[in-house]
């Protein structure tokens, strides 16, 4: 799902350039093997117009402060009837219990 339709993070590696033994660390490895990753933006553009939509309300996302997916949340350009909450020292798996 990551690959398909939510797209997926890379982490700048230029910093520790000189800590690594390869140039390249592809994150491909998190798919199965014989899996053809082609990016679908048909889920992420329905989503982003729901979220952005004046007439939703009442959402709350729940991110972990170092969940490595806080960094792809949601931003609500038109919509400020709904919350994004970064639970501290949260990670991927924070719930509003953790607020």
């Amino acid at each position: 799902m990551f690959y398909h339709e939510l797209g997926y993070y890379e982490y700048n590696l230029s910093p520790f350039k000189k800590w690594l033994s390869s140039d390249s660390y592809p994150n491909n490895i998190f798919a199965p093997q014989n899996a053809t990753i082609n990016f679908d933006t048909t889920y992420l553009t329905s989503l982003n117009k729901f979220i952005n939509s004046p007439t939703t309300e009442k959402l709350i996302f729940v991110y972990g402060e170092f969940d490595p997916y806080t960094s792809t949340r949601p931003i609500f350009d038109n919509n400020k009837n709904c919350l994004t909450v970064i639970a501290k020292n949260g990670c991927h798996k924070s719930r509003v219990a953790d607020l």
